[in-house]
């Protein structure tokens, strides 16, 4: 989703050597709680379901169903 809203890589920030160096760097992003920055310009909704689907908790983000009513919603 952060992809189609912004038109482009996700942590194409992350500077690495190789792909497992990469890999280790992004796994201490993500679990430090590190998310990709949302537009300002990004619809409210679309930006609270972002976030939403970034829970720590598995179980806090919607359900694939859920989501897809949401963006037909919009």
């Amino acid at each position: 989703m952060w992809e189609l809203l912004t038109r482009q890589t996700p942590w194409s920030n992350i500077e690495a050597r190789n792909h497992f160096e990469f890999q280790r760097k992004l796994e201490s992003a993500v679990f430090g709680g590190v998310r990709p920055t949302i537009p300002a310009d990004a619809p409210a909704g679309y930006a609270a379901l972002l976030r939403e689907s970034w829970a720590t908790e598995p179980s806090s983000r919607p359900a694939f169903a859920a989501i897809v009513m949401r963006l037909q919603a919009d």
